[in-house]
């Protein structure tokens, strides 16, 4: 069944909260005439709460500097973390809430959040690595030479990249854990929970169309005029292409989900 699995992680989570999830197995989109019922004690009672996923490295700190700087920022707009995912939020909100959320080629993101957490964050950040992050760095220095690990002749080294993927904040902290799945993905679109997605690279061209989504006043500026982090020039190998395509298969496909959901909301 479509969603199937999907359904079932809701599920479980539904069934912890005390509540079922989905009206029935046999209609898993809920039909948008028909309010159902949140009973849950233990989520607030929130009408249309708008939340604001923060996948890393797509953008995300820009757009929440551009809504602490406004004065207009509604009371039902939650500026999430990076622990804040598709159920999570399920959990704190009921499954009405809406979602805003920035997405990018995971080969790009892949870069960019090696880069970021091998300079610990700086210079908008300072987080100094996890004891696992050190390790992963003590074996690879750039993205490509862990791409290129991932299906190593080398087991130990090989063994060394799957470590280094699970270890290193924004490659863990991938699309799987932020969206779930491209079927979550379509599930949430459908049920009209998806306010805007939008690819990094048309951040710009969108801006209005976020604010207005978050229910914030136009902001000025861009996203290339604030992003003052180092960006190495990283010539990825058709090698270590090939290996993260293989690896991160599931990346790749909700990756493809969000921009077909974006293209269906109309983005230009």
């Amino acid at each position: 069944m479509m969603y199937a699995s999907y359904q079932s992680d809701l599920e479980k989570l539904w069934a912890k909260l005390g509540s079922s999830l989905l009206e029935s197995r046999e209609n898993p989109i809920p039909q948008r005439s028909v309010e159902a019922t949140w009973s849950s004690s233990h989520a607030p009672k929130t009408a249309d709460q708008t939340v604001f996923l923060h996948i890393g490295k797509t953008g995300g700190t820009f757009l929440k500097s551009l809504a602490a700087a406004a004065s207009d920022a509604p009371e039902n707009l939650t500026l999430g973390s990076h622990g804040d995912t598709l159920i999570s939020t399920i959990k704190k909100f009921g499954r009405k809430r809406k979602l805003v959320f920035f997405f990018r080629d995971p080969q790009d993101r892949f870069i960019s959040g090696f880069n970021a957490r091998l300079r610990q964050g700086r210079p908008t950040y300072d987080v100094t690595w996890t004891t696992a992050e050190a390790v992963a760095f003590s074996f690879f220095k750039t993205p490509v030479a862990l791409a290129e690990a991932l299906y190593a002749n080398d087991e130990h080294l090989k063994s060394a990249a799957r470590f280094a993927m699970s270890s290193i904040f924004h490659l863990k902290h991938n699309y799987a854990h932020f969206l779930h799945s491209p079927d979550a993905l379509r599930y949430e679109l459908e049920a009209n929970n998806i306010l805007m997605c939008c690819e990094t690279e048309k951040i710009d061209a969108n801006l209005d169309k976020i604010m207005s989504a978050l229910g914030l006043s136009s902001a000025s500026g861009s996203l290339a005029d604030r992003n003052h982090a180092p960006n190495p020039t990283c010539s990825f190998s058709e090698r270590a292409s090939e290996s993260l395509r293989r690896f991160w298969a599931n990346e790749f496909e909700i990756f493809a989900a969000c921009k077909l959901a974006a293209q269906q909301m109309g983005q230009s």
